[in-house]
Protein backbone atom coordinates (compact mmCIF):
# COMPACT_ATOMS: atom_id res chain seq x y z
CA UNK A 1 0.00 0.00 0.00
CA UNK A 2 2.74 2.50 0.60
CA UNK A 3 4.82 1.71 -2.39
CA UNK A 4 1.28 2.46 -4.37
CA UNK A 5 1.12 5.84 -2.48
CA UNK A 6 4.08 7.08 -3.01
CA UNK A 7 4.03 5.93 -6.95
CA UNK A 8 0.35 8.26 -7.01
CA UNK A 9 1.72 11.06 -5.18
CA UNK A 10 5.16 10.68 -7.38
CA UNK A 11 2.92 11.39 -10.15
CA UNK A 12 1.00 14.25 -8.93
CA UNK A 13 3.79 15.96 -7.98
CA UNK A 14 5.10 15.62 -11.74
CA UNK A 15 2.12 17.11 -13.02
CA UNK A 16 2.36 19.90 -10.65
CA UNK A 17 5.69 20.67 -11.93
CA UNK A 18 5.22 20.15 -15.38
CA UNK A 19 1.58 22.17 -15.20
CA UNK A 20 3.50 25.06 -13.30
CA UNK A 21 6.72 24.99 -15.65
CA UNK A 22 4.80 25.69 -18.78
CA UNK A 23 2.27 28.77 -16.84
CA UNK A 24 3.05 32.06 -18.55
CA UNK A 25 2.43 35.64 -16.53
CA UNK A 26 1.36 38.31 -18.85
CA UNK A 27 1.38 42.13 -17.93
CA UNK A 28 -2.29 43.40 -18.65
CA UNK A 29 -2.11 46.01 -21.27
CA UNK A 30 1.97 45.41 -21.68
CA UNK A 31 3.78 48.82 -20.68
CA UNK A 32 0.72 51.07 -20.59
CA UNK A 33 -1.08 48.76 -17.54
CA UNK A 34 -4.49 48.82 -16.57
CA UNK A 35 -5.67 52.66 -17.87
CA UNK A 36 -7.92 54.88 -19.72
CA UNK A 37 -7.80 54.90 -23.59
CA UNK A 38 -6.18 51.21 -23.91
CA UNK A 39 -7.87 49.07 -26.50
CA UNK A 40 -7.68 45.98 -24.16
CA UNK A 41 -9.46 43.71 -26.97
CA UNK A 42 -6.38 44.29 -29.30
CA UNK A 43 -4.13 43.54 -26.69
CA UNK A 44 -5.46 39.93 -25.78
CA UNK A 45 -6.17 38.98 -29.11
CA UNK A 46 -2.46 39.13 -29.56
CA UNK A 47 -1.59 36.26 -27.00
CA UNK A 48 -2.09 32.34 -26.62
CA UNK A 49 -3.72 32.36 -23.18
CA UNK A 50 -4.20 29.17 -21.65
CA UNK A 51 -5.51 27.30 -17.91
CA UNK A 52 -3.31 27.92 -15.84
CA UNK A 53 -1.11 31.24 -16.71
CA UNK A 54 -1.29 34.13 -14.81
CA UNK A 55 -2.52 38.11 -15.72
CA UNK A 56 -1.50 41.20 -13.62
CA UNK A 57 -3.12 43.88 -13.56
CA UNK A 58 -0.56 47.58 -12.87
CA UNK A 59 -2.70 50.03 -11.97
CA UNK A 60 -2.95 53.87 -9.83
CA UNK A 61 -5.20 54.48 -7.10
CA UNK A 62 -7.44 55.87 -9.35
CA UNK A 63 -8.26 52.44 -11.13
CA UNK A 64 -9.27 49.32 -9.65
CA UNK A 65 -9.97 45.67 -11.28
CA UNK A 66 -13.17 43.80 -10.33
CA UNK A 67 -13.57 40.09 -12.08
CA UNK A 68 -16.97 39.16 -13.38
CA UNK A 69 -18.89 37.15 -14.98
CA UNK A 70 -19.82 37.86 -18.86
CA UNK A 71 -23.44 39.25 -17.73
CA UNK A 72 -21.89 41.84 -15.58
CA UNK A 73 -18.97 42.46 -18.11
CA UNK A 74 -21.30 43.00 -20.95
CA UNK A 75 -23.24 45.47 -19.32
CA UNK A 76 -20.41 47.07 -16.81
CA UNK A 77 -22.19 46.31 -13.77
CA UNK A 78 -19.41 47.10 -10.76
CA UNK A 79 -21.82 46.11 -8.20
CA UNK A 80 -22.02 42.44 -8.35
CA UNK A 81 -17.90 41.28 -8.94
CA UNK A 82 -16.69 38.15 -8.29
CA UNK A 83 -13.18 38.74 -6.95
CA UNK A 84 -11.38 42.04 -6.37
CA UNK A 85 -7.62 42.53 -7.58
CA UNK A 86 -5.09 44.86 -6.31
CA UNK A 87 -2.48 45.98 -8.11
CA UNK A 88 0.43 43.86 -9.05
CA UNK A 89 -0.89 40.86 -7.87
CA UNK A 90 -1.17 38.17 -10.58
CA UNK A 91 -4.07 35.99 -10.64
CA UNK A 92 -4.20 32.69 -12.58
CA UNK A 93 -6.39 31.78 -15.06
CA UNK A 94 -8.60 28.90 -13.90
CA UNK A 95 -11.13 28.92 -16.50
CA UNK A 96 -11.82 29.15 -20.34
CA UNK A 97 -13.94 32.60 -19.69
CA UNK A 98 -12.18 35.40 -17.83
CA UNK A 99 -14.13 39.06 -17.42
CA UNK A 100 -12.47 41.88 -15.90
CA UNK A 101 -13.77 45.66 -15.39
CA UNK A 102 -12.67 48.58 -14.36
CA UNK A 103 -14.95 49.76 -10.58
CA UNK A 104 -14.35 53.20 -11.18
CA UNK A 105 -18.05 54.38 -12.31
CA UNK A 106 -17.83 55.11 -16.24
CA UNK A 107 -14.51 53.52 -17.00
CA UNK A 108 -15.79 50.27 -18.00
CA UNK A 109 -18.58 52.07 -20.42
CA UNK A 110 -15.26 53.60 -22.42
CA UNK A 111 -13.31 50.60 -22.60
CA UNK A 112 -11.50 49.59 -19.31
CA UNK A 113 -12.17 46.23 -19.51
CA UNK A 114 -10.96 42.75 -20.93
CA UNK A 115 -12.01 39.51 -21.59
CA UNK A 116 -9.54 36.78 -21.39
CA UNK A 117 -10.08 33.12 -23.35
CA UNK A 118 -7.97 30.84 -21.94
CA UNK A 119 -7.25 27.34 -23.86
CA UNK A 120 -7.36 24.08 -22.05
CA UNK A 121 -3.53 23.74 -23.60
CA UNK A 122 -0.49 25.17 -22.52
CA UNK A 123 0.68 28.50 -24.04
CA UNK A 124 3.88 27.20 -24.33
CA UNK A 125 2.63 24.32 -26.22
CA UNK A 126 0.00 25.51 -28.79
CA UNK A 127 -0.48 28.71 -30.47
CA UNK A 128 -3.30 29.65 -32.25
CA UNK A 129 -2.48 30.58 -36.08
CA UNK A 130 -4.49 34.00 -35.37
CA UNK A 131 -2.03 35.11 -32.34
CA UNK A 132 1.38 36.52 -32.53
CA UNK A 133 4.06 35.38 -30.46
CA UNK A 134 3.65 37.19 -26.77
CA UNK A 135 6.42 40.20 -26.93
CA UNK A 136 9.10 40.72 -24.26
CA UNK A 137 7.13 43.14 -22.72
CA UNK A 138 4.19 41.34 -21.41
CA UNK A 139 5.81 37.77 -20.95
CA UNK A 140 8.99 39.08 -18.81
CA UNK A 141 9.66 38.54 -15.41
CA UNK A 142 7.99 40.88 -12.81
CA UNK A 143 10.35 40.98 -10.23
CA UNK A 144 7.98 43.18 -8.11
CA UNK A 145 5.13 41.01 -8.60
CA UNK A 146 6.29 37.53 -8.24
CA UNK A 147 7.70 34.62 -10.14
CA UNK A 148 7.06 34.68 -13.84
CA UNK A 149 6.19 30.79 -13.71
CA UNK A 150 3.52 29.02 -11.44
CA UNK A 151 2.62 30.80 -8.68
CA UNK A 152 0.60 28.31 -7.43
CA UNK A 153 3.90 25.62 -7.26
CA UNK A 154 4.74 26.68 -3.87
CA UNK A 155 1.41 26.14 -2.15
CA UNK A 156 0.86 23.40 -4.22
CA UNK A 157 4.36 21.28 -3.07
CA UNK A 158 3.41 22.06 0.68
CA UNK A 159 -0.19 21.06 0.43
CA UNK A 160 0.92 17.88 -1.55
CA UNK A 161 3.98 17.46 1.41
CA UNK A 162 1.35 17.74 4.05
CA UNK A 163 -0.63 14.80 2.57
CA UNK A 164 2.23 12.93 2.01
CA UNK A 165 3.40 13.45 5.84
CA UNK A 166 -0.82 13.06 7.15
CA UNK A 167 -0.74 9.48 4.82
CA UNK A 168 2.42 8.07 5.88
CA UNK A 169 2.11 8.73 9.47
Amino acid sequence: MGRSLSLVLGLVLGFLVRFAASAALYKVGDNLGWNLNVNYTQWAAKYPFALGDSVVFVFSGSHSVLMVNEIDYVLCNIHNPVQSLLSGRAITLAARKNFFICGIPGHCITGMKVAIYASVASSSQSVASDFSSPSSSARSSFPDFGPRHGPALPTSLGLLALIFLLLVI
